[in-house]
């Protein structure tokens, strides 16, 4: 999953999901800043210059996310091997999550 952007219904089911959450947090601003001041000074890992940290997942979406690589995997092996809800109902959770 981690590799893969798959998606239903047009809507990802890989960690593109969480991509797009820290994309409008305060901490992608930081790590763009980072990036480039890194490179202007030869700086090879930007990560040591980074301000911030990664924040936690909204409420509810690490749940969704977590859901999400569970129910992707039921369905493509074909059976219920995780205790987890269909993916179209995991879905419909992000969709409402998003909101």
């Amino acid at each position: 999953m981690d590799e893969c952007r798959f998606t239903y219904e047009g809507i990802p089911v890989s960690k593109e999901i969480a991509r797009e959450y820290y994309r409008n947090t305060f901490w992608a601003d930081d790590v763009e800043t980072a990036k480039r001041v890194a490179k202007e000074n030869g700086i090879k890992d930007w990560r040591k210059i980074c301000r911030s940290e990664p924040p936690q997942l909204g409420v509810g979406l690490d749940r969704i996310v977590s859901n999400m690589y569970t129910s992707t995997a039921n369905e493509f092996i074909g059976r219920k091997f995780f205790d987890a809800p269909k993916l179209g109902a995991v879905v419909g959770d992000y969709l409402d999550w998003r909101v």
